[in-house]
C-alpha cells in the first residue's frame, strides 16, 4: 500500500468516526491556536512599538536631565532652573558636535490655545521652536515655509499652522490663509497676533493603542509653531528657555554612536558638580532595537506556556491511537496474512495519526489567525499570523502526530497475525 492509499484510509477513518477524531484533534486545536493567536498579537505590538519609535527618528538621540539616584538613593530633590539644560549649553553641544549632526531640537510652550480669524475659531497648542525642528520631526509643508533662524533672531510673530486649522478658520482656502493674521489666545494670558507664512499636513500622532479616534477636525486641537525666541518673549514661566529634555539628530545612522558618546561626556562635564541631577542620553534606534528583543522573547515566552498544550493533544492522541488499534486488530491481522509487512501497517496508523493532527493544525492556524486578527485591530494594527509561523505551526502538529503516534504504530506492526486473526 503506498502512501496515497493510506492517506485516502486515514481520511475515511476520520469520516467514519467523526465525534472521536474531533475530540482527539482539540487539544491540538487548542494548542495550535492559542500559539498563533500570541504571535499574532505580538506581531502587531511590536510594528505598533516600531512606528511609534520611528516617529522620533531612528538617527535622533534624546538627552534627559534625571536625579542621580544610583548616587544618593533618591534624595529627592526639587528641580532648580540651573538644573535644566540651557540654551547656551544646547548652542555650545551644537559647535562642539558640528558636522555629524543635523541640529539639536528644543520646543518652548507659548501662550495660547484658541486660534481665531474673524468669527471663527480652532484649538491649537502653541509651540516655540528653533529652525532645527523639521530636521528632527516629521513636517510635511504644504505651502510656505517653515520657521528659519531669521525670526528667531528677529523674534518674528510668524506661525506655521497645520491644514486642519485652514480648513475650520479659512474653509481650507491656503492661499487665503497665506499671509493672514490671526489671533491666539490664552485665557487670562491675552492674545496675541500671529502671520501665517506656511501651511503643514497633519498627521495623527502614532500611539501604542491609538488614541481617540473619533475627533472631528473641528475640535480636533493641532499645532501652531512659531520661533522659540517669540514663545520666549511672551512667557511668564520663569524656567522657559531651560529644558528637560532635547532631541539631537545624529547625520546618519552611522554616526548614531559617536554623537551620543560625544554628548554623554559633554553632559558628564556639565554636571559634574551637580550632586542631585544628572543628564542621561538614550538613542531612539537602540530603544527600538531593545523593544524588538523584548517583544520577542515575552512572545516566546507565552507561546511555549501555549504549547504545552500540544504535548497535552499528543498524549490524546497516542491515547486513541492505541484504541484504534485494539479495535482493528483482526483487520491487521488479515492484512498481515494478505501479505502486508511491518512496515506498511506502521506507516498506516502513523499516516493516520498525522493525518488527524494536520487537520488539527490547520483549524487551530484559521481559529488562532482569526482570534489574533481581531485581538490586534484593538491596537489599530490588526495583522494575520505570518506564512512562516502558519507553516511551523502546522508542520509541528505533524511532528507531533508522528511522534505520538510512533509507538502505537510500532505496536501494530509487531502484532503476530496468527493471534490478530484470533482476537475478538
Amino acid at each position: 500500500m503506498n502512501l496515497l492509499e493510506n492517506i485516502k484510509m486515514a481520511l475515511w477513518n476520520v469520516r467514519a468516526n467523526k465525534v472521536r477524531s474531533v475530540l482527539t484533534m482539540l487539544g491540538i486545536v487548542i494548542g495550535i491556536a492559542a500559539v498563533i493567536s500570541i504571535l499574532s498579537v505580538g506581531d502587531a505590538m511590536t510594528a505598533k512599538v516600531n512606528d511609534t519609535l520611528n516617529s522620533f527618528g531612528t538617527t535622533n538621540i534624546v538627552a534627559y536631565v534625571m536625579p542621580r539616584q544610583e548616587d544618593n538613593g533618591g534624595s529627592g530633590a526639587e528641580m532648580k532652573t540651573s538644573d535644566r539644560i540651557s540654551l547656551e549649553q544646547i548652542t555650545d553641544l551644537k559647535e562642539k558636535l558640528g558636522d555629524n549632526i543635523r541640529g539639536i531640537g528644543f520646543t518652548v510652550s507659548a501662550p495660547g490655545y484658541v486660534a481665531k480669524y474673524k468669527t471663527k475659531e480652532s484649538n491649537v497648542m502653541t509651540i516655540g521652536v528653533d529652525s532645527d525642528y523639521p530636521k528632527i520631526n516629521t513636517v510635511k509643508m504644504i505651502q510656505g515655509r517653515f520657521i528659519n533662524s531669521s525670526d528667531e533672531n528677529g523674534n518674528k510673530s510668524f506661525v506655521v499652522v497645520s491644514d486642519k486649522l485652514v480648513k475650520n478658520l479659512f474653509n481650507s482656502d491656503n492661499n487665503r490663509a497665506m499671509g493672514a493674521k490671526i489671533s491666539i489666545e490664552g485665557g487670562e494670558e491675552g492674545s496675541e497676533s500671529y502671520q501665517i507664512i506656511g501651511i503643514y499636513r497633519y498627521e495623527k500622532p502614532p500611539s501604542l493603542f491609538g488614541g481617540s479616534a473619533n475627533v472631528s477636525d473641528k475640535d480636533l486641537t493641532t499645532n501652531a509653531y512659531v520661533p522659540y525666541t517669540t514663545a520666549l518673549e511672551l512667557s511668564t514661566d520663569e524656567e522657559a528657555g531651560t529644558f528637560t529634555d532635547i532631541m539631537i539628530s545624529a547625520k546618519n545612522s552611522e554616526s548614531v554612536s559617536k554623537v551620543e558618546k560625544e554628548a554623554k561626556r559633554y553632559f558628564l562635564e556639565q554636571y559634574r558638580s551637580n550632586t542631585d541631577w544628572k543628564v542621561e542620553t538614550q538613542a531612539v534606534q537602540s530603544a527600538l532595537e531593545e523593544s524588538n528583543s523584548m517583544m520577542k522573547m515575552l512572545s516566546l515566552a507565552i507561546a511555549v506556556i501555549g504549547g504545552i498544550s500540544l504535548l497535552v493533544g499528543g498524549i490524546g492522541v497516542m491515547n486513541i491511537m492505541l484504541v484504534s488499534v485494539t479495535e482493528r486488530t483482526r483487520e491487521i491481522g488479515v492484512r498481515k496474512a494478505l501479505g502486508a509487512t511491518n512496515n506498511n501497517i506502521r506507516l498506516q496508523f502513523i499516516t493516520e495519526s498525522m493525518i488527524v493532527c494536520m487537520i488539527g493544525g490547520i483549524i487551530g492556524v484559521l481559529i488562532g489567525g482569526g482570534f489574533g486578527y481581531f485581538a490586534s485591530s484593538f491596537i489599530h494594527e490588526a495583522k494575520f499570523p505570518s506564512l512562516t509561523s502558519v507553516l511551523v505551526s502546522v508542520s509541528f502538529s505533524m511532528a507531533i502526530g508522528i511522534f505520538f503516534g510512533y509507538y502505537p504504530a510500532n505496536k501494530a506492526a509487531k502484532l503476530d497475525p496468527i493471534d490478530a486473526l484470533r482476537y475478538e
